[in-house]
């Protein structure tokens, strides 16, 4: 299994392959460090015939879904670029973003912006915002019309993407594992596969769900004035694009990344991530979104991968919410050990936290009451980090990768071979286990 981590500013990117080709990958950070950072590979990837199996967004955080938007966005101008040249237009300037991969499936949990949408039990409830970022790679699969004029390309063809509103009618499936529904751990579901590895989808829980339904319904009680200001740039946006059925799905999209995904502007509890094991042959990735450490323990439980009160080694951990104070415990990390321990962050808001550093530190080489029960606390292990403080440009967050790389480097001096550390300076790295 390899697991290849890019650049996401403060966010996460994360593309897991299995050793038989499968891939999955795990949210997509901001937006502009996609297109710079991660773009390029997938581009990379569609020209060697490659493509994306799983598409999981963990939730709907700027930080995870904004490069996701990206993705899709580029998927639609390339759409549109091909649909001129197979119209006769030569001329039209191919799109700056490479070509991305053909998407297999998506999974991702979001409500619905009208309230009484909402209603009835989680488990029967299909999930709103994430059709909306599908577009369909067949061309096999896209409506090409004739029946208005595009006024934005000034053709006699619009251009119509085949978007499916159901799960039954999803060009590319919304979460299959759960039939189309919202995505949550199920104490009867077994591990989804992924070629030669498999996939265990630890939380979110049924209960989750309910408590972030009723912040996003008074959330949306409470912004009627912002949801206008919305839907009158979305109308805006139809005009413009008339009947090419691309507006209408942009302007979701801004909803879902510029305000139902800004904490400033409605609380996403983060215990509504996706949470996911990946296992194959024998080796174990933890990908942990932005989720509290007491809920992946829970997840970890309540799926029977460990005893309640247990502990578990994983060959991979990707350290929940970029390292912050608020979402890890000496509990967790004493009992959750690992051989790599990621941490995806570029120092906003302070994350990796210096005391999440210090946790997981004492929990492999500090006092004996410090130290995890697992067996393999005394197995050399590395820490990953998905930025560099040269490679920043934010003087205050350059400064706080260097404080982070400080205090790694003064815990590896005073236990010398017991760990080794990384830090990403250019676009990616791998970790293959």
């Amino acid at each position: 299994m390899k697991i290849r981590v890019f650049h996401a500013a403060e966010g996460d990117c994360l593309l897991v392959t299995s050793r038989d080709g499968r891939t999955l990958l795990v949210d997509g950070g901001m937006s502009h460090s996609f297109r710079a950072h991660a773009a390029p590979f997938l581009g990379q990837m569609r020209r060697a015939g490659e493509h994306l199996d799983v598409v999981c967004v963990s939730h709907i955080d700027g930080d995870h879904i904004s490069g996701i938007l990206r993705m899709m966005d580029d998927h639609v101008a390339w759409v549109v670029h091909r649909h001129h040249l197979d119209h006769g237009h030569a001329t039209h300037p191919q799109p700056e973003s490479p070509e991305p991969p053909d998407i297999g499936e998506i999974w991702h949990n979001a409500f619905h912006e009208q309230v009484g949408d909402n209603a009835g039990p989680i488990a029967d409830l299909y999930a709103a915002m994430a059709r909306l970022l599908v577009y369909h790679p067949d061309p096999g699969q896209q409506v090409l019309g004739t029946s208005r004029t595009d006024l934005a390309f000034s053709q006699k063809q619009a251009i119509q993407l085949s978007r499916r509103v159901g799960a039954a009618q999803l060009g590319i499936p919304l979460n299959p594992p759960s039939q189309g529904r919202l995505l949550f751990a199920r104490d009867d579901q077994d591990p989804v596969p992924l070629g030669s590895a498999s996939v265990r989808i630890l939380g979110p829980f049924e209960e989750d769900l309910a408590a972030l339904r009723s912040e996003w319904d008074a959330w949306l009680d409470a912004n009627a004035k912002v949801l206008r200001e919305i839907r009158e740039a979305a109308d805006a946006d139809e005009r413009d694009l008339a009947g090419t059925g691309l507006a209408a799905a942009r302007a979701q999209l801004r909803l879902a990344a510029t305000e139902l995904g800004n904490r400033g502007k409605v609380t996403v509890p983060n215990l509504a991530s996706i949470l996911l094991l990946v296992e194959e042959e024998g080796r174990t990735a933890l990908l942990t979104g932005d989720g509290h450490g007491s809920d992946v323990l829970k997840g970890l439980e309540r799926t029977g991968v460990i005893e309640p009160g247990g502990g578990l080694h994983v060959d991979v951990l990707k350290v929940q919410h970029h390292g912050s104070e608020h979402n890890v415990s000496e509990v967790f990390a004493k009992r959750i050990t690992a051989d790599h321990y990621l941490f995806c962050g570029d120092g906003a808001h302070h994350n990796p936290d210096l005391a999440v550093i210090d946790v997981f530190l004492r929990s492999r080489v500090g006092k004996d009451h410090e130290r995890s029960d697992n067996p393999e606390v005394d197995r050399p292990f590395r820490l990953w980090f998905s930025s560099s403080p040269t490679a920043l440009h934010i003087p205050a967050r350059a400064t706080h990768m260097e404080n982070v790389r400080e205090r790694v480097r003064d815990y590896q001096g005073e236990h010398p071979g017991r760990f080794r550390y990384s830090f990403l300076r250019h676009s990616s790295l791998e970790i293959e286990i």
